[in-house]
């Protein structure tokens, strides 16, 4: 489980960023964004913590502006923590990246991303392999 990989702190920060970068998201909408967190650390190439993958620069919003600490964690977060850890979404198996509706679109400018996936909050997007 997603409790074995990860510390107490590790688990709540997560959550706390599903939460707040999720807003009015239902539970799907929170697996999305928790698949897109899980999928980065997956792909880390370091040994990079799960608190190094989200305090990266420039890549979780509510990270770089702290509003992640002011969140009140649901228990649906959680599940939906616990949910994309445990089963793959074969629509988002491969998103590192995601933006809201309201964020700027440097994602669909980039030749480097390509656009898989649109829940009712957000737009997901994987990195294009260079062959």
């Amino acid at each position: 489980t997603i409790y074995d990989y990860t510390t107490d702190e590790e688990f709540d920060m997560i959550c706390r960023v599903i939460e707040a970068e999720g807003g009015v998201c239902d539970l799907n909408g929170k697996i999305n964004i928790a698949t897109v967190i899980i999928n980065r650390y997956n792909a880390s190439t370091s040994n990079e913590t799960w608190t190094d993958i989200l305090t990266k620069p420039k890549q979780f919003t509510t990270v770089l502006n702290g509003s992640y600490k002011r969140v009140e964690v649901s228990d649906d977060t959680k599940l939906a923590l616990q949910y994309a850890f445990m089963f793959n979404n074969e629509e988002i198996k491969d998103a590192t990246y995601f933006r809201s509706e309201m964020d700027n679109a440097w994602h669909d400018s980039t030749d480097t991303l390509e656009k898989i996936y649109a829940d009712k909050w957000h737009t997901f997007y994987r990195e294009i392999k260079e062959e």
